[in-house]
């Protein structure tokens, strides 16, 4: 889950001025109406590979996916999907962070993890 960039508070301004914060964009909690479907760095800056799936937000029709109660708010099933398997999990992990695809536009991440069941042979 991913929101939009905005304005500042005139605080937040002030702040910057002297040079206590740097940053002029401020990012809000998550709401379906922030929710960004166009995926964009901080500050509008260009994505690097952004013809790879995970730039490509994903409707909560297409994923699936129920609505997941958080600490701070309710995120509905949608977003950037990256499906990775088992075995290329770790150079996509790599990749993912060398592209910051995680930043302070940021709000869920979710790691579904798949169960295993496990049956040992009991011992006679």
């Amino acid at each position: 889950m991913r929101v939009k960039g905005g304005a500042c508070s005139a605080a937040h301004s002030q702040l910057v001025a002297s040079r206590l914060v740097a940053g002029t964009e401020c990012y809000p909690g998550f709401t379906e109406e922030e929710e960004e479907t166009i995926y964009s760095k901080e500050n509008g800056t260009a994505v690097p590979n952004a013809t790879t799936s995970w730039y490509t937000w994903v409707s909560a029709d297409d994923t699936q996916q129920v609505a997941i109660e958080g600490k701070f708010a309710t995120y509905p099933g949608s977003g950037f999907l990256v499906d990775v398997t088992l075995q290329e999990a770790a150079d996509i992990v790599e990749s993912l962070h060398e592209e910051h695809w995680l930043d302070l536009k940021t709000r869920m991440v979710l790691s579904p993890a798949k169960p295993s069941i496990i049956n040992p042979e009991p011992k006679p």
